[in-house]
């Protein structure tokens, strides 16, 4: 397998990705593009992690790389904040 640019990446599917951090270092993690307006929120989420879908009546997830988190109860994932994506593989 190899690294693939970012922009070719699926949505809405957990695959690896890599960034570098705000001192430099490399990072990969597993997270998954979520599109806007495709994912209901609870509402009552953190500023900045949803926005109102009028035509749904329903909050979303911001359109943004969300880490997976398979070890928490209540967050499946958490928005990716610190790098800037630039490749990704299965």
């Amino acid at each position: 397998m190899k690294w693939q640019p970012i922009e070719t990446a699926p949505t809405g599917i957990p695959v690896l990705i890599h960034y570098q951090n705000r001192m430099g270092n490399s990072r990969v993690i597993k997270a998954r593009y979520i599109q806007c307006f495709t994912e209901e929120c609870c509402g009552d989420a953190e500023e900045g992690v949803e926005e109102y879908d009028e035509a749904n009546d329903c909050y979303t997830y911001i359109e943004e790389w969300w880490k997976c988190i398979d070890n928490w109860d209540d967050f499946a994932f958490i928005g990716v904040h610190e790098g800037v994506p630039d490749a990704w593989m299965p």
